[in-house]
């Protein structure tokens, strides 16, 4: 081997292990402490008082719930999309330097609890393996009919199988996708808005703050159990406004999000938001927020929404059921520096929280809910 090969082979090595020391050595949190919550008690995540649960919803109702690892389910009036699906959770070592290894049984039991309703579409913000991931195992054997968004990125990732290419499409920010029903009537409308990923370790936008920021550019041949979970290029990052539908009327507004990014991007046009101004759900990534500026204050003081949920905070390099962590670097100080913050912008004034009682710690104006746990809605035709 050429002695300059080599020696950039041995930096490289051991510059990936200090990073992964350094992440691993910081541990996050699990504690809400009690003067941010609506009952004045602390909640701690891994040591939870409380379950997931989930009901049949009444078939005015939106059916919201957080699938861990920023993933989340939508269901409405007897059809149902799924963002970013992803329960292989591999640990902080083997996402590092090892293959992606879909876990049959634990996409199993963490879609079949998902059970009963089509799942019309599936959507990924961005291509990084822990949104992306496990679309191939869930297309295929939870949501058979269902189209997939995704960005370039991911849609070159997704050729190499070949059953899914009839159903893959790229997300187009200028052209809004429509969800149907069986009937072909139109449920959902989904919006994309150009959006960014905050970096994972600090806040230079360069390695070692940087994880898989990078794009493919030529079609994968080979599955993805073949490719090395950092060779999952995050590509184009969007976050997407979803209308939902009755006829012609949008009847509920959610924005979602699955990375902090930087104002403006990340924040819907004026023309979408003059379109329809009462945003009634924001679904909001916490990890990595303070590594990017203003984030969330300035996005929330542009859609003003009526409540807004907690999403990718846990721990996704663990396969804890029932107990969880803070994702590594999210602090207990940090979460509460969040929750401080949105309860401090007081941009939720016309709150419409859920309509059920939700496990995990919330306020009328928020809700962290716990991974799996179902929230459910209920539109007031603003």
């Amino acid at each position: 081997m050429h002695r300059g090969l080599r020696n950039g082979l041995i930096v490289a090595g051991a510059a990936s292990l200090l990073s992964v020391a350094v992440f691993a050595a910081i541990r996050g949190g699990s504690v809400i402490p009690g003067d941010l919550t609506g009952d004045g008690k602390k909640f701690d995540f891994n040591n939870p008082p409380c379950q997931a649960g989930v009901t049949i919803p009444t078939p005015d109702a939106v059916d919201v719930r957080y699938t861990g690892s920023g993933g989340v389910y939508i269901g409405w009036q007897g059809n149902a999309i799924l963002l970013g699906p992803f329960f292989s959770n591999p640990g902080l070592i083997t996402a590092q330097f090892r293959n992606l290894h879909h876990d049959e049984d634990r996409i199993h039991q963490h879609m079949q609890a998902l059970a009963g309703v089509p799942i019309r579409a599936i959507l990924t913000g961005h291509s990084h393996y822990d949104h992306i991931g496990d679309v191939p195992v869930v297309a295929r054997q939870y949501a058979p009919q269902a189209k997939i968004y995704t960005n370039t990125t991911g849609t070159r990732m997704l050729a190499a199988y070949s059953d899914l290419r009839s159903r893959l499409a790229t997300i187009d920010e200028h052209k809004p996708i429509s969800i149907t029903d069986s009937a072909g009537n139109e449920v959902m409308r989904i919006h994309a808005v150009m959006s960014d990923h905050a970096p994972q370790l600090c806040r230079c936008r360069h390695w070692p703050c940087d994880y898989a920021d990078c794009s493919i550019e030529k079609d994968w041949t080979t599955a993805f159990e073949q490719h090395k979970l950092r060779s999952f290029c995050g590509g184009q990052t969007y976050a997407f406004v979803i209308d939902l539908m009755v006829g012609k009327k949008i009847q509920y507004r959610i924005y979602y999000n699955d990375a902090a990014a930087t104002a403006p991007l990340g924040i819907p046009s004026e023309a979408l938001s003059a379109e329809h101004p009462v945003y009634d759900l924001a679904i909001l990534c916490m990890a990595s927020y303070d590594f990017v500026k203003d984030y969330p204050a300035k996005l929330l003081a542009a859609i003003r929404p009526r409540h807004v949920v907690l999403s990718h905070y846990e721990d996704f390099f663990s396969k804890s059921e029932g107990h969880w962590r803070f994702v590594p670097l999210l602090t207990d100080a940090k979460a509460a520096r969040f929750l401080r913050e949105l309860r401090d912008s007081h941009v939720v004034t016309d709150p419409l929280p859920p309509a059920n009682k939700v496990c995990g710690p919330a306020t009328r104006e928020w809700t962290m809910p716990v991974p799996a746990e179902q929230m459910l809605f209920q539109p007031d035709g603003r």
